[in-house]
């Protein structure tokens, strides 16, 4: 698992870790996983540039992908169960709500 976690992650793919496997007790768990990773669109070689309204700033993104420039991310493979997240900043102070009483 050491090994191939990092190429796993940086090549898009899926890793499954069955403790002490048992055909009988995780056979069909390991079936419908192999159906879904098999049959799900996929793409590959992305590029994700994330733009924000002035005032904000993306301070990190998060996830398994290669950095080309600071604003834009590549990933080798993404599809429905994959997530990446961003770390959005607010760089402007924003004002109290006015109001009349």
């Amino acid at each position: 698992m050491a090994t191939i976690a990092p190429v796993v992650g940086l090549s898009g793919g899926d890793l499954h870790y069955f403790t002490e496997f048992d055909g009988n007790e995780h056979g069909e768990k390991l079936y419908y996983q192999m159906f879904r990773t098999i049959t799900r669109l996929t793409m590959t070689d992305i590029t994700m540039k994330l733009r924000v309204s002035t005032g904000l700033s993306v301070s990190d993104y998060v996830g398994s992908f290669m950095r080309s420039e600071r604003s834009d991310m590549a990933l080798a493979a993404m599809d429905s169960d994959k997530v990446v997240s961003m770390v959005i900043r607010n760089d402007v102070k924003l004002e109290a709500e006015k109001t009349g009483n």
